[in-house]
């Protein structure tokens, strides 16, 4: 079994080998994983970010305190994402700053993502390599590094991620560029001791998606609509989406205007407004189709909405409102579809390498494939010697491959990725690696 000092030690090796063109950033993501997961004991840096007297409970989370917080207080988050910037490396295409806004850095606070962040900087793959030989090992010691490093598996705070994903891109000389992401994980959610935090854990992902907006004369735009302009009157438009679909957008939109705009005003702006519209014509022909087609799921969520729809006309407690409805339709997307926008592994690989304004090679196919954690879990007891992980074999551990889920499918065809196939590329059985 791999000791958590060797995966620091090679982290060190890395950093001291590399080019002087990436030896300042690997640098600074060594420092960053040492300071959110348990650290190296005797290094400078060792789990000051996870163990902080002053953010109590622990998480392997870059945090701060929310002032407005009072022990026992169950509806707001104690804490707030303390987030670092990365850069986004890749090509970009030409564009007006007033059409596209650029992502010049991506946020991170989670040492599993800085652990992917920093393997994927280390190179690209040689023109030999394939899911078989490469990418599936690599996966499977980023995933099993990640359960070293931080979280139960590691005496730490929280689970560790239940997924786990690598994407690639092949490049005009064979060459692949790729990149590692993981799904949430590391963190103590307790409702008594950190209110909403887990929320706002969530919260923070879901806006690496949301981020990724273009202006257009109606204001911006998340890019899961990026094919088309919203209008929040074309009634026809909207019910040509399946309920899955209204729901979706209708809770980033929540997300966003929340965030935004805390609550609705006689005074809002016109892409405010429109948003707002937006949200209640969602809202308002999902419970035509849930009368119509649906009854068989709870009467809650309905139940929500017409609260919220409620809350919105009187103008009290509309937060409250949002909070409650925000919650169900959670409930029901997860119950339907597993987990939203943000919250998947694919996250980071996604932004890294395949949003908009990325050119890609030509004819080059993006591809990739998610793993979950069950491959080495339940975790060995390290307290017992004798307890180890099973040694890698590539036909047991494609019993734990998992194509995109259903969100992860919505937000490839938004990134003009129609063949989500490709990121299922071990339908067909596993080879082997020599």
């Amino acid at each position: 079994m791999i000791e958590t000092r060797q995966i620091y030690d090679f982290l060190e090796t890395q950093v001291n080998a590399s080019e002087p063109t990436v030896q300042e950033e690997l640098k600074l993501i060594k420092t960053r994983i040492l300071a959110l997961s348990r650290g190296r004991v005797g290094d400078e840096h060792h789990g000051i970010d996870y163990n902080n007297n002053a953010l109590t409970p622990d998480q392997h989370i870059r945090r701060r305190i929310n002032p407005d917080w009072r022990e026992g207080n169950q509806t707001i988050s104690k804490f707030y994402v303390d987030h670092l910037d990365q850069a986004v490396r890749g090509s970009r295409q030409a564009s007006e700053p007033s059409a596209r806004r650029q992502r010049n850095t991506t946020k991170y606070w989670s040492p599993y993502d800085l652990l992917g962040l920093f393997l994927s900087r280390l190179g690209h793959a040689q023109s030999g390599a394939d899911e078989n030989n490469f990418f599936l090992p690599l996966t499977a010691v980023y995933s099993l590094w990640c359960s070293r490093i931080a979280g139960s598996t590691s005496e730490g705070v929280g689970d560790p991620p239940a997924m786990f994903q690598c994407t690639w891109v092949e490049h005009r000389q064979g060459t692949k560029q790729f990149f590692l992401g993981a799904s949430l994980g590391g963190y103590n959610w307790a409702i008594d001791s950190t209110g909403t935090w887990e929320r706002e854990l969530k919260m923070a992902r879901f806006n690496l998606v949301q981020d990724l907006l273009i202006s257009t004369d109606r204001g911006w735009q998340w890019t899961i609509d990026a094919s088309r302009t919203r209008d929040p009157r074309n009634k026809k438009d909207k019910k040509k989406k399946t309920p899955n679909k209204i729901l979706l957008e209708v809770s980033a939109d929540i997300d966003c205007f929340v965030q935004e705009n805390g609550q609705p005003a006689d005074n809002m702006q016109g892409d405010v407004r429109n948003r707002l519209e937006t949200i209640i014509l969602g809202l308002s022909t999902f419970l035509t189709g849930y009368r119509e087609n649906d009854q068989r799921e709870s009467a809650e969520l309905p139940r929500a909405i017409r609260g919220f729809l409620e809350a919105l006309q009187s103008r009290q407690n509309t937060l409250n409102a949002f909070e409650i409805l925000r919650a169900k339709i959670d409930e029901v997307l997860w119950n339907r579809n597993g987990t939203r926008f943000g919250n998947c592994a694919e996250t980071y690989p996604f932004v890294n390498l395949l949003q908009p304004d990325l050119v890609r090679p030509p004819n080059s196919t993006p591809k990739g494939f998610a793993l979950a954690r069950k491959h080495f879990w339940p975790p060995p007891d390290l307290q017992n010697p004798n307890s180890n992980t099973p040694p890698y074999n590539a036909d047991t551990i494609a019993k734990y491959l998992k194509p995109p889920c259903n969100n992860c499918k919505v937000l490839l065809d938004a990134l003009g990725i129609k063949k989500w196939r490709d990121f299922d590329v071990f339908a067909q059985p596993v080879m082997a690696s020599s």
